[in-house]
């Protein structure tokens, strides 16, 4: 090989290193850029931020607007006056509430076409820490209503009255016990959900309104259709002997095209056949050999 061929071989091979070097500066950014770019981006993400808690703000307030005058709405009298526990209740509920805290409220604004899993729009989980820390700091009447209006009615469940129960049991200088503001406070914002409480939960919410002689507060849900009706409902209001949720109870019976249960002839006709079982065991016993 000529030396002009060398020379030719290595200039070749300069220019591919040259062609290379040229490539991979595209691929480098000088640092004054890049702070640039990240300075510009985290103003972006920052801006995000405050508009999303101001977002968060404005679908609480709208909730708890709505919210109120649903009520106002179901508990005005026919003289135009608010039932006063409703109004002193909600009031004392809302008053520990930051609304910071709580995540937007499903169907109070326009979010149906947003995604859920964007940041901020069902932050079911946080609602759910806000209402036990309100339960351990003793906010029992706010947590109450805090649950009976949670998204998505994740914390209007018997669990969560079951919890409320276990507390009742150890509070003795209250007017009305936490069960019975959460039963209240669920059975006051079925408005603002879907569906009514389903058969169970419906059946314990009476259960607990009647153990604690809220008789008046049965026969309103009743009249107003907030509860999900069943045999096991309408039996609860039978054999609690009042005379007017027996007549409910048969209208209930009525409804639902079932038959009349009363207590005294069912006791009756089940000590009829234990009786009748006893009997034949004792026939066997003492002429089954001769059969």
């Amino acid at each position: 090989m000529s030396d002009k061929d060398r020379l030719q071989q290595f200039l070749t091979k300069i220019e591919a290193e040259l062609n290379e070097l040229k490539h991979k500066e595209k691929l480098y950014v000088p640092t004054r850029a890049v702070a640039s770019k990240q300075s510009a981006i985290q103003s972006k993400v920052d801006d995000n931020l405050t508009l999303t808690k101001k977002q968060r703000r404005l679908c609480v307030q709208h909730h708890i607007v709505t919210m109120a005058s649903k009520l106002m709405e179901s508990y005005t009298g026919a003289d135009g006056a608010v039932n006063e526990y409703v109004c002193r209740s909600l009031s004392d509920s809302l008053r520990n509430i930051r609304p910071c805290d709580i995540p937007p409220i499903p169907g109070t604004m326009e979010t149906d076409n947003q995604s859920d899993d964007e940041e901020g729009i069902f932050d079911v989980d946080s609602y759910i820490d806000a209402y036990y820390s309100m339960m351990e700091s003793g906010y029992y009447d706010n947590a109450a209503w805090y649950a009976a209006t949670s998204p998505m009615g994740a914390l209007r469940s018997v669990a969560i009255l079951d919890e409320f129960k276990r507390i009742s049991q150890d509070i003795s200088d209250v007017i009305y016990p936490p069960c019975f503001v959460y039963c209240y406070a669920v059975m006051a914002t079925t408005e603002l959900y879907a569906e009514l409480p389903d058969i169970e939960f419906s059946d314990i919410i009476v259960g607990c309104a009647l153990e604690h002689q809220q008789m008046d507060s049965v026969m309103s849900w009743l009249a107003n259709s907030k509860l999900s009706l069943s045999t096991r409902l309408a039996k609860r209001l039978y054999n609690h002997g009042n005379r007017e949720l027996r007549e409910l109870a048969e209208r209930i019976y009525k409804d639902l095209d079932e038959v009349v249960v009363d207590p005294v002839q069912e006791e009756t006709d089940l000590e009829l056949e234990a009786a009748r079982i006893v009997a034949e065991v004792l026939f066997d016993i003492e002429f089954g050999d001769r059969v």
